[in-house]
């Protein structure tokens, strides 16, 4: 196991790195839905049943509370997270 004292991180009791995200609503519903797409397809389901059920249940949009993240809003969130920033 790794000596969590060293790492910049904080760690779950695994000693793997725990990263702190700040997520708007909007933003948090989108990670949702993608993980409940590569679940779905994952788990041997279509892509388009996956996507199907995913828009049925409007999880992308926390069941119509707000609007879906854009292109744009999702490439910027993918940065973001990707580079820690």
């Amino acid at each position: 196991m790794a000596n969590r004292a060293n790492l910049p991180f904080p760690t779950n009791k695994d000693g793997e790195r725990v990263h702190r995200v700040g997520l708007t609503d909007r933003e948090l519903a989108t990670v949702l839905a993608s993980l409940r797409l590569y679940q779905g397809v994952s788990n041997g389901e279509s892509m388009i049943e996956t996507l199907a059920t995913i828009g049925d249940a409007e999880i992308d949009t926390d069941g119509g509370e707000f609007d879906s993240l854009t292109a744009h809003e999702i490439g910027a969130l993918a940065e973001r997270l990707n580079t820690g920033g």
